[in-house]
């Protein structure tokens, strides 16, 4: 993977943010890299890829236990959200990311994590806070408040945004475990 990256640095598609790590580097497209990206098709993979990365980095950075795509009983389907952040080895927080591309946000989307929310705090692991990671918007994006009204309308608890992902970990960190 590191040789994948190091071409791909080479030819100036994307560059490290954390140059200093051995392990669980981060990386984002250049300008260039976006371009190629677009001329291949739509990049949301591989954009989710970088906003998990980036929050994989800030959880391990601050000791924050997590398991990946634990299937979780919610009251009537069993859920696996992105991130579980465990307490003792039990689930207590769900976080789902996802990535809203800024010319287009679709509330059915947001439903979907919010119906998935409401099963999970009402299912046999009971998780006390669903959370979302917004990527692709920041908060000052004209559609970011409507990520807000269906948040606080349904059941999710609270949103963060890509730029956000510090004040997620301190919110997480600053909770018992």
């Amino acid at each position: 993977m590191s040789k994948t990256f190091k071409q791909l640095e080479s030819e100036n598609l994307v560059r490290c943010l954390t140059p200093g790590k051995r392990k669980n580097r981060v990386y984002d497209l250049t300008d260039k890299g976006v371009k190629v990206l677009k001329q291949m098709g739509s990049g949301k993979k591989l954009k989710k890829s970088v906003l998990e990365a980036e929050l994989i980095n800030a959880l391990d950075e601050s000791q924050i236990p997590y398991s990946r795509h634990l299937t979780l009983e919610g009251r009537l389907f069993e859920e696996s959200p992105d991130f579980v952040i465990l307490r003792k080895g039990d689930p207590v927080y769900a976080l789902e990311t996802r990535i809203f591309p800024p010319d287009s946000v679709r509330p059915y989307r947001l439903r979907r994590i919010a119906f998935m929310a409401r099963d999970l705090k009402e299912g046999t692991n009971a998780v006390e806070m669903v959370l979302l990671l917004a990527g692709g918007i920041t908060r000052d994006h004209p559609k970011a408040s409507l990520i807000m009204k269906i948040v606080t309308d349904d059941y999710l608890d609270v949103a963060f945004f890509q730029d956000e992902i510090r004040d997620l970990v301190d919110r997480l960190k600053n909770a018992e475990y």
